[in-house]
């Protein structure tokens, strides 16, 4: 296990060391940047234990002080010793166990006894003739002779008949039992109703006891007065010997089994008492009767070696071989549920007024704040506790959710096993929860709160078994909806999966067979059904959780459109070739899958195309199970919806969460809430996006072309609108489009002269909702210029100048670091609704363009910005800006000519009556809803002359 400083620092990286909070103290301070070190050692160099880390203070309100870290990180190592305690009689032991004088005493007494008992051997088989002599000789050479061996056959279709039988006829010890096929365990269950013996043993057919086992067991047992034994064990793994030979303790009983069957011999009245094996389990038994008896009786540990065999897990004659191991943490799981269930008798008390969140699978604690604080912010009208289960059992990991206790959030973590039965964890938390209503989410899918929160969730699960929010992937098109079924088929499918989010209505509580997590339900009804199924190590057993629930409580399953959760990742629970076997198990949990499928189709206005296999057909592939794809409902579309049209923008900037950044994701979304407020139906595509296979729903497609090309929809109206990168752009590719504007008027006239291609100018524009003349300015900035952007690390004429001449200076942006003196960097992103203020409050605002942006006549936005906000802005002569503005703006053609104008005073070429006319102007001429007023319009009078053209042409 790491050190404790090495984890404090490993806490400290992963984000809870805020640099930009720790440069902003710094400078409070006066004092400079370090040069030579890191700003997390400058920090560590002079901290002491009183002193406060500098954290995110939107999640940690209060002062966080080093010694209440390293409070946390000793809790951490302390959950990382006691997990690694639990789990080490399952490991094994690497000494024989050497024998004790009690040993030997018990086997002299035993040995002077007049009496022996019987003990009845349970021998179940199926279809392993060629090994099940070896078994029955090992018995035969046992020194304790008094025993009856009864071979259960569980319909087997080999020799094992004919051999068992042989075996039979040549002792009489030897019984033969045949059955029809049912399982192992109703095999032992009829060999143990045929038993004559005080004493039980049971050995598999590919097993041999030592020759002493059954004396040296009887011996303790009998003069030593315990119910149930067992020996140590053998076992060769991959060529190497392993021990089993560590006495196995109620935590570690919990989590795997560590008692081999084949050795233990128990009073049959015990076996009797504990119901002997349960038929319903179709693998892990011998873990089931061992939980059983350790709660019945003392597990003695008999310090001897009785039973060797080699583990050959891969061999499909074993009669529970064929079944899923997701068994083994299926019967852990079931004995916590029963033990939780009669300690909280009659039920557990729940707090009304408070929501656990289980946030499960926890990798990047950066994440798990960001979605923490995500949340918080969208449920101001409850209270939230969150329970957090790691990914694994790694110390830093531990410690770094463990930090997180001390933020604002009511913050627990449980520790990870060393397993990684997520179903099982998820489980053991749900018994932590203390909330009325639970919310179980997958962290390791990177969620993010895209929309909506928990209020309206809880608002949505009156009358439900558990709401589901829309999950949007990486790229911001839907994952799913929840799941639908085909009329014919099994396999649950995501319903809407690869559509824009804008098809479903903005208030929509839409009914579905099940769905995925993350779902919202009654903590009482996930206790009622015992949470998540452990049959399923992983794959569905969400889906099988909601539909479970639906089951039980007689109610839907609903999706919540306005509530929006982005995923950047898969889960654990989702389609994956990680547990093929549970495809089968799913199967066979859901023979008939739930209804609802059509209703929810319906809801949604849509109808499913399946196609693919079934998941049983390719269980370990994926990439073959059931698709759907997605057409509207009926089976002819609507040509032509005057007023409503749906649209589909697409931008070059990225789905990721770095898109804020991007002056293309604002504009594109800006637009798409203008053309909404014209009644429209908007999405925005992004980056990766522009080949996704569902473009037949949109009726019109807009290319904002930055730098990237995307190919057109064979069915849609095509507009282009270059805003940028003019010199990618080519004649084939204006030729494409049945619309095409330009944000240059220069450059519109001439290509549309050169090529013979119609391009119509249309400048950028402002967002007059956010871009407005605003009382509240930030004093600070009054005497400094500001200029806003990133460099690029190339040569950015107007910030360059002014920094290098000594003009007062704060710039915002990426990449300054090596171009202007770091003394004038204020920081790397200003919140694009703080950006009015800061372009309202500043001496001067700077701008400039591109060169190649400059000569071809493209305005930037930042120009529209500045002066709808009552910005003083400083631009760079651009072709066609006069057209546009007069000689009303301070514009410079030489550095000379800037640092003039900085020297000036602002209100003599700015006074408070020109910026307001300038402000009215802008946003009532080139605001985005001009701008979207100008498109509907132009598309509409395209389709409609095309609509006009199609019918005369058809007349003629």
């Amino acid at each position: 296990m790491p050190d404790e400083e090495t984890l404090l620092r490993d806490v400290l990286a992963a984000g809870f060391f805020s640099e930009d909070e720790y440069r902003r103290q710094l400078d409070a301070a006066g004092v400079g940047l370090p040069e030579e070190e890191s700003l997390l050692d400058h920090f560590l160099a002079g901290a002491s234990p009183e002193s406060a880390v500098p954290v995110d203070p939107e999640l940690f309100g209060d002062d966080v002080t080093l010694e209440a870290l390293r409070g946390r990180i000793a809790a951490a190592r302390t959950d990382h010793a006691e997990v690694a305690r639990r789990y080490a009689p399952l490991v094994g032991a690497s000494e024989m166990p050497e024998a004790t004088p009690e040993l030997d005493a018990a086997r002299e007494t035993f040995g002077r006894r007049a009496e022996s008992p019987l003990v009845s051997i349970i021998l179940p088989t199926w279809n392993r003739a060629g090994v099940l002599r070896t078994a029955v000789e090992s018995v035969q050479r046992q020194t304790y002779a008094r025993w009856e061996l009864l071979i259960v056959d569980d319909g087997s279709t080999d020799d094992t008949e004919p051999v068992a039988r042989s075996l039979a006829a040549r002792d009489e010890r030897v019984r033969y039992i045949g059955l029809d096929h049912g399982g192992v365990s109703r095999a032992r269950n009829q060999g143990l109703a045929a038993a004559r013996g005080e004493y039980v043993a049971f050995l598999d057919s590919d097993k041999e006891w030592a020759p002493e086992f059954l004396r040296t067991m009887l011996a303790v047992l009998v003069v030593e007065g315990h119910q149930v034994g067992f020996a140590a064990c053998e076992v060769t793994m991959g060529g190497q010997p392993v021990l089993r030979a560590v006495a196995p303790t109620r935590e570690s009983l919990r989590i795997g089994n560590s008692v081999d069957q084949t050795a233990i011999v128990a009073v049959r009245g015990i076996l009797d008492e504990v119901g002997g094996f349960d038929e319903s389990l179709r693998r892990a038994v011998d873990y089931d009767l061992v939980l059983k008896l350790s709660t019945a009786a003392e597990m003695h540990q008999v310090p001897f070696v009785g039973v060797r065999y080699s583990e050959a897990d891969s061999d499909p004659r074993r009669i529970s071989e064929f079944e899923s191991k997701a068994w083994n943490f299926h019967v852990g799981d079931r004995q916590a549920w029963r033990e939780f269930e009669f300690e909280a008798e009659p039920a557990p008390s729940l707090d009304e007024d408070l929501v656990t969140v289980i946030l499960d699978d926890v990798a990047d604690v950066s994440e798990a704040a960001a979605f923490i604080t995500g949340m918080l912010a969208g449920s101001p009208s409850c209270r939230v506790e969150f329970l957090l289960t790691p990914r694994t059992h790694d110390a830093a990991l531990l410690a770094q959710c463990r930090a997180l206790e001390l933020s604002d959030a009511e913050v627990r973590v449980l520790p990870a096993g060393l397993r990684g039965d997520r179903p099982s964890y998820v489980n053991a938390a749900l018994r932590q929860a203390r909330g009325a209503q639970t919310l179980l989410i997958d962290a390791g899918t990177g969620p993010e709160m895209q929309s909506g929160g928990m209020d309206e969730l809880r608002a949505a699960l009156d009358g439900a078994a558990a709401v589901h929010p829309v999950v949007l992937g990486r790229t911001l098109l839907i994952e799913d909806v929840g799941v639908v079924y085909p009329r014919h088929g099994r396999d649950p499918v995501p319903l809407l999966a690869g559509m824009p989010p804008t098809i479903l209505q903005q208030e929509q509580r839409i009914p579905i067979p099940g769905a995925p997590f993350p779902l919202l339900a009654w903590t009482r009804d996930l206790l009622a059904v015992r949470g998540l199924s452990t049959q399923l190590a992983g794959l569905w057993a969400d889906v099988d959780l909601s539909q479970k629930l639906a089951r039980a409580v007689e109610r839907p399953v609903r999706t919540l459109s306005s509530v929006a959760v982005r995923a950047e990742r898969h889960g654990w629970a989702g389609r994956g070739t990680r547990h093929p076997d549970d495809v089968r198990t799913f199967a066979e949990l859901w023979p008939t899958p739930p209804r609802g499928s059509e209703e929810a189709l319906a809801a949604v206005g849509v109808e499913a195309l399946y196609s693919q296999y079934t998941a049983q057909s390719f269980p370990a592939d994926a990439s073959r199970w059931t698709q759907a794809t997605w057409v509207p409902s009926g089976a002819v579309r609507i040509t032509e919806r005057p007023q409503q049209l749906r649209w589909a923008i697409r931008t070059g900037a990225p789905a990721s969460r770095e898109a804020a950044n991007w002056g293309d994701f604002h504009y594109a979304n800006s637009l798409a809430d203008a053309l909404r407020r014209l009644g429209q139906q908007v999405h925005v595509d992004y980056q990766e996006n522009a080949l996704r296979g569902t473009t037949d729903f949109e009726d019109v497609v807009l290319n904002l072309r930055g730098l990237r090309d995307v190919p057109v929809p064979a069915n849609a109206t095509s507009l282009l609108w270059v805003i940028s990168h003019p010199e990618q752009v080519s004649a084939k590719e204006l030729e494409t489009y049945d619309l095409r504007y330009a944000a240059s008027t220069s450059w519109a006239r001439t290509v549309g002269e050169q090529w013979g291609v119609a391009v119509e100018p249309l400048m950028q524009c402002t967002d007059a909702r956010r871009f407005h003349l605003d009382d509240e300015l930030i004093p600070e900035l009054e005497s400094r210029a500001l200029m806003v952007g990133n460099s690029r690390r190339q040569y950015r004429p107007a910030a360059w100048h002014a920094a290098h001449a000594g003009v007062p200076l704060s710039i915002w942006g990426k990449d300054w670091e090596s171009v202007v003196p770091e003394g004038v960097i204020a920081g790397r992103t200003l919140p694009n609704e703080e950006l009015r203020r800061y372009y309202a409050s500043a001496r001067w605002v700077l701008n400039d363009h591109w060169p190649q942006m400059r000569d071809e006549g493209f305005l930037s936005n930042r120009i529209f910005d500045v002066l709808a906000a009552g910005g003083r802005l400083v631009t760079d002569d651009v072709v066609g800006l006069e057209e546009v503005f007069g000689d009303r703006l301070a514009v410079f053609t030489a550095p000379r000519e800037l640092l003039q104008i900085l020297d000036r005073d602002p209100e003599e070429l700015y006074p408070q009556q020109a910026r307001e006319e300038l402000s009215a102007m802008v946003r009532e001429q080139h605001s985005f809803d001009a701008r979207a007023c100008r498109l509907v319009e132009d598309v509409r009078r395209l389709r409609a002359a095309r609509q006009t053209e199609q019918m005369v042409t058809h007349d003629d």
